[in-house]
């Protein structure tokens, strides 16, 4: 765990490390980064979206529209749709909130990843669906979800498929972490 105290010593030496690879300026403390606005308090860092999605909302003329109570029923089954898309004012009101964040708190950072996979669960499907998200600090980090490449004989099958795609990127992930000197 990173002791408070020794947070500047850390951040220096990363800026010491970073700037000895490549070219770099020190701009201070970000306060958006790639369209995403970074809110620091004591306790962790807010990341958020919604001027973006303001923005977004008033382009189509949309920021206005009432919201849904409840925008999903989760007993309802999605096909494909083959039809036209929805207009711009019903997708404003199913979106939810422009006020959600992502949240990640100081401590504790341990690295937790979850998956899950569906097997085909239609006739218009062939293939089954996995998805996998990985948090750290309470904040999701990576997310996926997506088509397996294969076709699975069962759901077991497809669980497992999706257990080896998620535990690559958790790999992957980790050795990343490795690398990062904190």
């Amino acid at each position: 765990m990173l002791i408070l105290g020794n947070t500047l010593d850390v951040i220096n030496k990363n800026k010491e490390l970073l700037s000895s690879n490549f070219d770099m300026k020190d701009l201070g403390e970000a306060g958006v980064i790639l369209g995403v606005r970074v809110i620091r308090n004591f306790e962790g860092i807010f990341l958020s979206q919604s001027h973006y999605v303001e923005m977004v909302l008033k382009k189509f003329n949309s920021f206005d529209v009432a919201l849904a109570r409840t925008p999903y029923n989760p007993s309802l089954h999605l096909t494909k749709d083959l039809d036209e898309s929805i207009s711009q004012n019903e997708y404003a009101k199913i979106i939810g909130t422009i006020d959600v964040c992502l949240y990640y708190g100081k401590f504790p950072a341990v690295l937790e990843g979850y998956c899950d996979a569906n097997w085909i669960s239609g006739n218009d499907e062939i293939s089954s669906t996995n998805g996998y998200v990985f948090t750290m600090g309470g904040g999701a980090t990576l997310w996926k979800s997506t088509k397996q490449t294969c076709i699975a004989c069962s759901t077991m099958e497809s669980e497992f498929i999706a257990l080896e795609l998620a535990g690559q990127e958790g790999d992957w992930l980790r050795n990343l972490l490795t690398d990062v000197p904190v």
